[in-house]
């Protein structure tokens, strides 16, 4: 609607690897999207860089691989779906404690 509209766009916030992965995947669904400011911050918040490609210390996350941030962009995975693989063995790690948990789909 909005580039029906002639309108920019703007993706931005402090999201989990999972809304930046799907950020991601909006972002470079059209050329234009590409060509405007977007602020996603998952990177230096989780890892405290903005540079992935070199992290070392990820055996703590929530997920297999982090997303690609470099030189102030960030890459969609290339993964199936989103791109990204939940860390299943790390998830209690980021459960809310006396919550009851709930899976769907099983």
């Amino acid at each position: 609607m909005a580039t029906t509209a002639n309108l920019g766009v703007y993706c931005g916030g402090n999201p989990s690897p999972f809304e930046s992965a799907a950020q991601a995947h909006w972002l470079a669904s059209r050329a234009e999207y590409g060509k405007l400011a977007h602020a996603n911050f998952h990177a230096v918040i989780h890892y405290n860089t903005f540079d992935t490609t070199n992290i070392s210390n990820v055996e703590g996350d929530i997920v297999i691989k982090p997303m690609k941030y470099k030189d102030g962009f960030f890459y969609p995975p290339d993964g199936p779906g989103l791109g990204i693989e939940l860390n299943e063995k790390n998830v209690p790690k980021f459960t809310t404690k006396g919550k009851t948990k709930l899976t769907i789909g099983k």
